[in-house]
């Protein structure tokens, strides 16, 4: 599916448009004057723009031949399943190239699966690790906290002892 890509004038009000509200805030924050004039007339416009773009008729992309290389592709190897489905495979160039096409799409499903699979594999790696950090960070907490204990302690004892 191709899109072709011009100058928009809604596009350029909507920059327009922001442009003005973008410099009214900076007014305002400044403290100039006019501030609130400029916020009306970048919100007026806005609305206007957001009203005449409701009502635009939607844009409709049509596929054109040799715009998608890859639903092409996917194309032609479901051609060439439904092809050899019920039939003999012979040496004909036809069923030549359906297994080569074929031959592609295995190759390219068991190359996503092997990568699938690593990434799997790094995942549960990762997963572990944290694991084992969490479980070193529990420790961790755990002899704080018993030392945070035993300060306390001292504290009541010399809190007593003084007192």
């Amino acid at each position: 599916m191709a899109i072709e890509r011009k100058f928009s004038l809604m596009n350029f009000f909507y920059g327009l448009g922001a442009a003005v509200i973008l410099i009214a805030a900076l007014f305002k924050f400044v403290g100039w004057k006019h501030a609130d004039v400029l916020f009306m007339v970048g919100l007026i416009g806005e609305a206007i723009i957001f009203l005449v773009a409701g009502l635009q008729p939607v844009p409709r992309y049509v596929d054109r031949p040799g715009a998608d290389p890859a639903a092409e592709q996917f194309q032609l190897t479901r051609e060439s399943v439904d092809a050899l489905r019920g039939k003999k495979i012979n040496s004909t160039p036809e069923s030549a190239n359906a297994l080569r096409e074929l031959n592609l799409m295995l190759n390219t499903l068991n190359e996503a699966s092997r990568k699938l699979d690593e990434l799997t594999e790094r995942y549960e790696t990762q997963n572990k690790e944290m694991e084992l950090q969490r479980a070193e960070y529990r420790k961790q907490i755990e002899s704080v906290r018993t030392h945070i204990e035993a300060t306390r302690k001292r504290l009541n004892e010399l809190e007593r002892s003084t007192g």
